[in-house]
């Protein structure tokens, strides 16, 4: 009988027997062998291939995906100014001379966050665009 293993794998087999340790049970070479010419031969092992590199595909995106939403700044809303917080309270009160003054104040901080964007990505390197009511640059036609 032929030896299956390549030469180098062969040379590693008898370098690692040449050390000095516990013995492996008579048969057991021929049982991993066997074994993995069986697993090799699964009629299910395409199936594995396909789950192996989707797993690998969405483990990939998660990561590419992570790293980006990690490089991007967070716009988000300021914390709101308690002097600035207050004066917009009295003026909801005074258009509002029903709403009790500590609903005023909640109303006015739960609205906070709407005066500003909705929080997105602010890229570090992203171009400054110009606001909506600036004119645009007119391209010279002559």
């Amino acid at each position: 009988m032929t030896d299956p293993l390549p030469p180098p794998l062969a040379a590693v087999e008898r370098e690692l027997a040449s050390h000095p340790g516990v013995a492996p049970p008579a048969g057991f070479r021929g049982r991993v062998l066997a074994a993995v010419a069986r697993e090799l031969d699964s009629p299910h092992r395409p199936a594995r291939r396909w789950w192996a590199g989707a797993a690998a595909a969405a483990v990939l995106w998660a990561n590419l995906s992570l790293s980006v939403a990690h490089d991007a700044g967070w716009r988000t809303a300021p914390e709101p100014d308690p002097a600035e917080v207050a004066a917009l309270a009295a003026e909801v009160h005074a258009l509002l001379p029903d709403l009790p003054e500590p609903e005023a104040r909640r109303l006015v901080t739960r609205t906070w966050p709407a005066r500003w964007p909705a929080p997105g990505p602010a890229w570090h390197d992203a171009p400054v665009r110009p606001a909506l009511t600036e004119e645009l640059p007119t391209w010279d036609t002559r």
